[in-house]
């Protein structure tokens, strides 16, 4: 029964170290550490009012800077 036991445990960490070693599991690493691939687009998403004066001052220092800009100015700093 233990030998079954071991054979079970050793197939299971077969498996983690084959999807380990995958693509995917690089791709997903590499996204927990902000990076991107060749060629992808990044999209800063913000948060919404009532949730940047829940997380903090310096957030809503940001935010409350933006709205001074207009809309083209917002546009043309993102992209530039």
């Amino acid at each position: 029964q233990e030998r079954k036991q071991y054979e079970h445990e050793n197939i299971e960490l077969q498996d983690k170290v084959a999807y380990l070693k995958s693509e995917h599991s690089y791709e997903k690493e590499a996204k927990k550490l902000n990076y991107k691939k060749q060629g992808e687009h990044v999209v800063i998403v913000r948060r919404a009012r009532e949730q940047v004066d829940n997380f903090g001052d310096n957030e809503a220092v940001i935010q409350d800077q933006e709205e001074q800009k207009t809309h083209y100015d917002i546009w043309l700093s993102f992209f530039f």
